[in-house]
């Protein structure tokens, strides 16, 4: 599950990385004064740090249940390869 989400948060970083300027370059090539980018970028920041807030964190240590997992009855050698041949 670690890698899964190591790879998908390389990706979006990614596609941040790539769709990040094409949508900065909207605001200058529509003319808007640079003074107006920087108030409607800095609102955007202001509601991503908002919405961070928002997240719940893990309170106090987790309780983690143990499963215990009884080892399995391993076949002799000699029955191993008779039940093989057995069934073959």
């Amino acid at each position: 599950m670690r890698g899964a989400g190591a790879a998908w948060r390389a990706g979006f970083g990614r596609l941040g990385g790539v769709v990040g300027p094409l949508l900065g370059g909207l605001p200058i090539s529509a003319g808007l004064a640079l003074n107006s980018i920087f108030y409607i970028l800095a609102a955007v920041g202001i509601l991503g740090v908002l919405l961070t807030l928002l997240v719940p964190s893990a309170r106090g240590p987790r309780e983690l249940h143990s499963t215990f997992i009884e080892p399995s009855l391993r076949a002799e050698p000699g029955k191993l390869a008779s039940s093989a041949v057995e069934k073959g």
